[in-house]
Parts: C-alpha cells; structure tokens; sequence
C-alpha cells in the first residue's frame, strides 16, 4: 500500500529510481550516522543492537552498502 502509493505520487520518482542510487546512499549513511550519534552509541553498539556486524555499520554510514529492507527496518527501529 506504501509502496503504490509512493510510485503514483507525482512528486516522487518511483522507488526504484528514487532509492537506489549514490546519493541516496550517501543520504542513508548520513542519517544513520547522526541518529546513532546523538543516542551516543558506537558503531558496535548499533551493531549489536540490529543484529549485524559492525563493519557492516560502517560500509552503511559511508554509503558504500545499501541495507536489505529488512535490516533498513531494523535500523528504524533501533533508532526511533
């Protein structure tokens, strides 16, 4: 429902054109990177927290890796 919803608004680019690219990327790590600084957690903090590992963590805040959906929840989560 989210998703169709998305990909019919007119000033949104379908998702897979929208999401998957460097700069969102990059967006995605920044964000990332801020939240969890601000809860003053390490990246193996985070890490431990969403089941992953910390170089993972790492590859995600420099937008060099893009999480599964799966885990991109898991990170909202953790850091809501």
């Amino acid at each position: 429902m989210v998703l169709s919803h998305i990909q019919k608004s007119k000033q949104h680019k379908p998702l897979h054109v929208c999401c998957m690219d460097d700069a969102g990327d990059q967006a995605l790590g920044l964000a990332v990177r801020k939240l969890r600084s601000e809860r003053g957690w390490s990246q193996a903090d985070l890490a431990l927290r969403v089941g992953m590992d910390r170089n993972d963590i790492s590859l995600i805040e420099l937008g060099r890796n893009s999480p599964s959906v799966r885990m991109l929840m898991r990170l909202c989560l953790a850091l809501d």
